[in-house]
């Protein structure tokens, strides 16, 4: 089964995340289809964005993918995870998060990489992680910090608050909070686009350090105790 729909347009290409049973979580065969966007989009110079099927962006990364990791994979996916954001963050196409419903964890990283993210009223935004004691694995604290400023990212990190679609302009989050259209057209993506900030800060390069000591903490005994558990809840086993 394919979790990933791309639709070409004249000007830009819209990749949907479609992972229904999951409520379109990120997992490694999604974040393929998403590097493969992002690879398409470098060669030719279209827009690309990103749009979550059924109502809802994302619920982030795929638990049973991180249920059972070792330290040395978890360093792994993490560089991996880091590199595709990065690519899109430093890309000289344009790029757009369009967030309905939820926009958590890895896929609230996703939309911090984007150029411009437009919050439909109805979204919230969160980083749940810091409840489960460990930092989001693809580089979304450096990514919300470059929005929003290490103040006010540190803040939203440490509450583990959930951020509405109409208070994500206030702080950086989002630039546009508006109800997103069902059909979406080359015209109404340029206009998203062009109303972008024009100067976010470049972003870094994945970050090693980073990702060993997010490997280290998630590897644990206890981190993997709670993900199983969570897991295991939201699957009903």
């Amino acid at each position: 089964m394919t979790y990933t729909q791309l639709t070409e347009l004249s000007r830009w290409r819209v990749l949907l995340l479609e992972s229904p049973e999951t409520q379109n979580s990120i997992s490694d065969e999604v974040q393929e289809g998403i590097r493969e966007a992002v690879s398409l989009s470098q060669s030719d110079g279209k827009g690309l964005a990103f749009r979550g099927a059924n109502g809802t962006f994302s619920s982030g990364a795929h638990l049973g993918e991180l249920v059972g990791l070792d330290e040395a994979r978890a360093f792994a996916r993490s560089m991996k995870a880091q590199a595709v954001l990065c690519s899109i963050a430093q890309a000289a196409f344009p790029s757009l998060a369009l967030v309905e419903g939820h926009c958590i964890g890895k896929g609230f990283e996703l939309a911090l990489a984007c150029k411009c993210i437009v919050a439909s009223r109805h979204s919230y935004f969160w980083f749940p992680e810091s409840a489960l004691g460990f930092a989001p694995g693809s580089g979304g604290i450096a990514l919300l910090e470059r929005r929003c400023g290490k103040e006010t990212a540190s803040a939203i990190i440490r509450r583990g608050r959930k951020i509405l679609g109409v208070d994500a302009v206030t702080p950086g989050i989002a630039e546009i909070c508006e109800d997103i259209p069902s059909a979406l057209t080359d015209e109404y993506l340029d206009s998203c686009s062009e109303r972008r900030r024009m100067a976010l800060p470049p972003p870094g390069v994945p970050d090693e350090s980073f990702a060993r000591e997010y490997a280290k903490t998630i590897s644990a005994p206890d981190a993997q105790r709670l993900l199983a558990e969570h897991y295991n809840r939201i699957s009903g086993l």
